[in-house]
Parts: C-alpha cells; sequence; structure tokens
C-alpha cells in the first residue's frame, strides 16, 4: 500500500490497463492464472482509494476450486472487496506516510552493478550469471515509487537465457514498509527467520522460502533506510538444479553482497 500516490497511479493506469475495465473506478481487473487443475502461480489486482495504491498479491490462492481462471477469480473476489471495504474509512495509509523514513547517507546505485558486480554475483551463485533485463517501471506501487528515484529492478539469470535465476528490487527510503512488514507478521505468529549480516540490525534482514508450487527463496533486508528485496530461484522449475537449502544460501550470500554495495555508498 503506497499513501500519497494518485498522481503515480494515473499513469500507471492509464498506460498498463489496456482499456480494459475493473469492478470499480481507478481499478485492475482481478487477474488469476491458473494450469493443471490448481493455482500455479498468483492472483493480483491494483486500485486507488482515496490518495493510496493499493496492490493485492495472493499466492497459491484456492486450490480447491482452481480449475479454471474464472474459478479463481470467483473465489478470491470477495476477500479483494473485503480489503478494499476496511480501508474506505481512512483511504490513505493508516500509520505511515510516504517518505516517513529518514534514510542514512548511503544511495541507492542507478546501475545493477552496483548492487552486486557480476563476477561476484556468479561466485556466490556457483553459475555463471549476468543481469539479463529489466521490466517496465509502473507495473506495480513498489515500482512506481522506485521509479521516481531512477533505482533498476535487476533481474540475473544465465548468459544467452530468456529465464531468470533472480532478481533484487529496492524501495528506496522504504525502512518504514520494511518495519510494518515486520510488525505485522510477528503480530500474526509468523515464524520470521531473522539473518545475522555484516552491518545490519539483529531485525533488519530476514528469510523466507517456499517449495510449493516450485523451490524459491527470498531475503528482505533494510539498509540504511531503504528497503530491498532478493528472490533466487532455479533457471527451470522443471529442471531444479538447486534445493531450498541451497536457494536460502545463495539468497542470503547474494543480500550479505548487495548490503555492502550500497553501504559502500555513504
Amino acid at each position: 500500500m503506497l499513501p500519497q500516490a494518485s498522481a503515480r497511479w494515473q499513469p500507471f493506469f492509464e498506460g498498463w490497463t489496456s482499456g480494459e475495465p475493473g469492478p470499480w473506478e481507478n481499478s485492475t481487473p482481478l487477474s488469476c492464472f491458473t494450469g493443471d487443475g490448481r493455482v500455479l502461480d498468483v492472483c493480483s489486482m491494483q486500485f486507488l482509494i482515496g490518495d493510496s495504491w493499493v496492490e493485492v498479491r495472493i499466492d497459491g490462492p484456492a486450490d480447491n476450486v482452481a480449475e479454471s481462471d474464472e474459478a479463481a477469480r470467483t473465489a478470491v473476489m470477495p476477500f479483494v472487496e473485503s480489503i478494499r471495504t476496511a480501508l474506505e474509512p481512512t483511504a490513505s495509509a493508516p500509520r505511515f506516510d510516504w517518505g516517513d523514513t529518514t534514510a542514512g547517507p548511503a544511495v541507492l546505485p542507478t546501475e545493477c552493478e552496483g548492487f552486486v558486480p557480476e563476477a561476484t554475483m556468479s561466485e556466490l551463485l556457483g553459475q555463471q550469471l549476468v543481469y539479463t533485463w529489466a521490466p517496465k517501471k509502473g507495473g506495480s506501487a513498489s515500482r512506481g515509487a522506485a521509479d521516481d528515484f531512477g533505482v533498476p529492478d535487476c533481474i540475473f539469470g544465465l548468459p544467452d537465457s530468456d529465464s531468470a535465476r533472480g532478481l533484487l528490487t529496492a524501495l528506496p527510503r522504504g525502512q518504514w514498509a520494511y518495519e510494518q512488514l515486520v510488525e505485522t507478521r510477528m503480530k500474526d505468529g509468523a515464524d520470521i527467520s531473522f539473518l545475522a549480516l555484516d552491518g545490519l540490525g539483529s531485525r533488519d534482514a530476514f528469510l523466507q522460502c517456499r517449495t510449493e508450487i516450485f523451490s524459491s527463496c527470498s531475503v528482505h533486508l533494510t539498509v540504511d533506510g531503504h528497503w530491498l528485496r532478493i528472490d533466487v530461484s532455479n533457471e527451470s522449475s522443471a529442471d531444479p538444479v538447486y534445493g531450498v537449502s541451497e536457494l536460502g544460501a545463495q539468497a542470503t550470500a547474494y543480500a550479505q553482497a548487495a548490503a555492502a554495495g550500497v553501504l559502500s555508498g555513504r
């Protein structure tokens, strides 16, 4: 949820919805993707309420009714509607204003090599890897915010491959959002695996992994007031070279290197 974002929302809404209407004014359609009789990835939807840009993403929803995309949408839509209804009284983020974090002296790199050089990345992940391409900005609330600061999305994979091994995204001055994420998960009883990374506090980074439907691991970390997320998976879910423990170690190693890259910009 990105507060004070109505100006950022409009270019996204005009350029990305392709004229397909959502269920409400200033909303995208609810999109679900299913396959092989179960939800393969996500349902997602975005909408503006008041001055806040809300992005809802649901991994693995409604497995028991996902014979089709339409069945998944029917199952998920009441949940999305309940989120919107809950937000209507305030129509803005309830606790934080955008940019509430006072960032440290470190400036986020404007090139992926500034986070982690390709040679270092290849050594840490055990394969020759290169930064391949960056998605078009503005496709989500976090990317819309990051684009204002010129921060790249860093996708990396094998040379000459169309598939990705991983992705780094960054939200400048986003520590407020990271802290809210941790606080909410702990309140809900989530078992958070905090990481001890050089130069960071004891609650400044955590690892999460999943094995369904394919193995992948993510590290969230806050560095000098900025929020970084690193996702690492196999090049292809059909050819799992690395198990979840190896992916977790790779994501952690990349996160440590990325934190060092940011801190070097002080």
